[in-house]
């Protein structure tokens, strides 16, 4: 009869490719249950829906399977929480932005809804009261910021590799805009969008602020999630028309800041 001890073993070769630990020590593989031929397990994962599931589940079924007493293998996926998944995968620390008091994102569904319209004017306001504002130009798909605020200069370096955000009408401001022509396009793709928001968030010195207003991009990409995962305090402003179409993107938009928590 197969042990409990045997199915640990076998279970150490199931690897998460970022970190290169088994899911068992981990935690992400738990309840392991042996009856007979058969063992039992549950498998954590960040949503039920995560696209690991199929294929995880199949790399566990097959390893369990090519012990000779193991006959059936029984997979329950449940889903962590917010608290239980940054407790094993604590979110990044960026220090740019630790002086910072309030961070709001600005969001939309679809484009051409008026958000960096609203950012901008929400960022003036701000700074029109006397208080410490930043202006972050998060839209690396297409950042207007620059044109809006008529910004030609670049910013400079500062201490420790940090940049220095150009500053104008009482803002502190940095884009993609300011490195890059004007009329010229911007392509990003996957890994390389997470590490530029990454980027603008932990190598920019802002110093101390009241306030930092992000313009995101439309939708609910990787720049959202990026937001999202690293800023657990970041409150969301949802900009959009009254048009059918653009309430059903904001709706899909809404729910993905609310699975992180976000308000």
């Amino acid at each position: 009869m197969i042990e409990e001890k045997q199915v640990r073993q076998i279970l150490q070769t199931v690897k998460h490719a970022k970190t290169q630990k088994s899911f068992l020590d981990l935690g992400l593989i738990r309840d392991i249950a042996v009856a007979g031929d058969t063992v039992s397990l549950t498998l954590a994962l960040r949503s039920e829906r995560s696209p690991l599931r199929k294929g995880l589940g199949k790399q566990i079924d097959s390893a369990l399977r090519a012990l000779p007493e193991v006959s059936h293998v029984r997979i329950q996926v449940t889903e962590l929480s917010r608290e239980e998944w940054e407790k094993i995968f604590p979110p990044p620390v960026y220090p740019g932005i630790s002086q910072i008091k309030q961070i709001v994102a600005v969001a939309s569904g679809k484009g051409g809804v008026g958000k960096t319209t609203v950012a901008v004017n929400i960022a003036l306001a701000l700074a029109g009261q006397g208080l410490r504002v930043g202006l972050m130009d998060a839209d690396i798909y297409g950042p207007s910021i620059p044109i809006m605020l008529d910004l030609t200069g670049t910013p400079e370096p500062g201490p420790e590799g940090m940049i220095l955000p150009l500053e104008k009408y009482g803002l502190k401001i940095i884009s993609l805009g300011m490195s890059a022509q004007q009329d010229e396009a911007f392509i990003w793709r996957g890994p390389l969008v997470t590490k530029m928001i990454g980027h603008l968030l932990g190598n920019v010195r802002w110093g101390e602020l009241d306030y930092l207003v992000i313009d995101l991009p439309p939708g609910t990409g990787d720049p959202s999630i990026t937001i999202a995962q690293a800023i657990p305090r970041c409150r969301i402003l949802m900009v959009t028309t009254p048009q059918k179409l653009a309430l059903a993107d904001v709706q899909r938009a809404i729910d993905l800041f609310r699975k992180y928590n976000l308000t």
